[in-house]
């Protein structure tokens, strides 16, 4: 269901499904930050414009116009960067509520899954500056995984 995640009560969904019991994490998990029992997901539509009759010469601008971030059964759209990184400043102040609603030293982390990482961080380094501990890569420009604002 898609919902306007200025008005939805973010807050609440991710208090009725809670965090993922210790017991069940895997044991190499070095993090101490808890997981919300909430599964997501991440992705963006791109465009590519040629400015140049002569594709050969590869004078090519790339944008996303549009990005979908799914929670549980409701998904939050929208068309601008700008608007992207409300959303993620948004799910981040649930997670630090959250934190101290129930009294924990560190604020749990939303995992979300992303079917192409490796293109949809070739946009996302674009707009916020990775740390070498957000980012884990297998290879060069294959991210096994990256981190913001606790997602």
């Amino acid at each position: 269901m898609v919902v306007n995640w200025r008005e939805f009560d973010w807050y609440s969904l991710f208090c009725k499904h809670g965090l993922i019991p210790r017991a069940k994490r895997q044991r190499r998990d070095t993090d101490k930050r808890d997981i919300f029992d909430i599964y997501s997901a991440f992705d963006i539509e791109t465009s590519t414009v040629w400015l140049d009759p002569d594709i050969k010469k590869y004078n090519v601008h790339s944008f996303m116009y549009s990005w979908a971030f799914q929670i549980e059964e409701y998904t939050a759209l929208g068309r601008t960067w700008e608007t992207f990184l409300e959303f993620v400043h948004c799910i981040e102040s649930v997670c630090t509520k959250y934190q101290h609603d129930k009294k924990m030293p560190l604020a749990p982390k939303l995992v979300c899954y992303c079917h192409n990482l490796a293109y949809e961080w070739a946009y996302l380094s674009g707009i916020y500056p990775f740390s070498n501990e957000e980012c884990f890569f297998r290879d060069a420009r294959k991210p096994l995984y990256i981190r913001m604002f606790g997602i």
